[in-house]
């Protein structure tokens, strides 16, 4: 019995569950294992991810977190540990860069992460263009699916300013997506051998993976917005919640 298995069952679980019992759909699309990543949105609330980790706490669900966090004290690096938080160290460029490779590392031993492809919180009720970093994960380690969420009612427990209110609200489950369009395992060495080819040419490499995780990330967000009922916005969120053409 692991730590992260005993904060999302019991002691972050029990009470997250308690205080705001949340209406589960879909979960039938979730494979049954890792790898896999989880991508959820709109990105409402820091509650989100105690709420996604203690409803589906079957699995160990790997989110991103500063690096800071772990050296603020014992019991802050006890808790981030035992959520199973990733830390990351740079910020702009080189943490996107640290956050995509430290992600692929988890998922190709078999693990799973969270990711919100808008980056960061909004409050305007739309949902935003994603950021392709969850692609470009998901591609680089090798066909890895994707695993649509979209969160309902968010605001109403945490809004800005406002505290916490214990409530009910949806975590709505959608298809799992390729990085290779209706792929399955078989396709693997296909992409294996793409991948390879890619690695020796770095000129070709980054614009090809770039491009197709694009399309890859617009379709997720169409796929969230419709699971979430939260009207799309071809706009990037800038921190603080202002949004900016992308």
């Amino acid at each position: 019995m692991s730590l992260n298995w005993v904060f999302r069952q019991v002691i972050m679980g029990m009470p997250a569950r308690a205080l705001f019992p949340m209406h589960v759909v879909g979960r039938e699309n979730l494979p049954k294992e890792g790898p896999f990543i989880i991508a959820a949105g709109p990105h409402r609330t820091e509650l989100e991810s105690v709420l996604l980790a203690s409803n589906l706490a079957q699995y160990e669900i790997h989110f991103f977190a500063k690096a800071s966090y772990w050296e603020k004290s014992f019991m802050h690096r006890w808790f981030m540990n035992g959520t199973g938080q990733i830390p990351i160290n740079q910020s702009g460029g080189r943490g996107v860069e640290e956050q995509i490779n430290s992600g692929a590392d988890v998922l190709r031993n078999g693990g799973i992460i969270a990711i919100y492809p808008e980056g960061t919180r909004g409050g305007d009720g739309l949902l935003h263009k994603g950021h392709t970093g969850v692609g470009r994960t998901a591609i680089l380690a090798g066909n890895v699916p994707i695993v649509p969420i979209g969160m309902l009612g968010m605001e109403k427990l945490n809004p800005p300013g406002g505290g916490i209110h214990p409530g009910r609200g949806t975590i709505n489950i959608g298809k799992p997506i390729y990085p290779l369009s209706h792929a399955s395992d078989e396709h693997l060495p296909l992409l294996a051998q793409v991948l390879n080819l890619l690695e020796h040419n770095p000129r070709v490499m980054k614009p090809v993976i770039n491009a197709h995780a694009r399309v890859l990330t617009n379709i997720l967000m169409k796929e969230i917005s419709r699971l979430s009922t939260a009207p799309y916005s071809d706009d990037y969120l800038k921190i603080g919640g202002m949004s900016e053409r992308g």
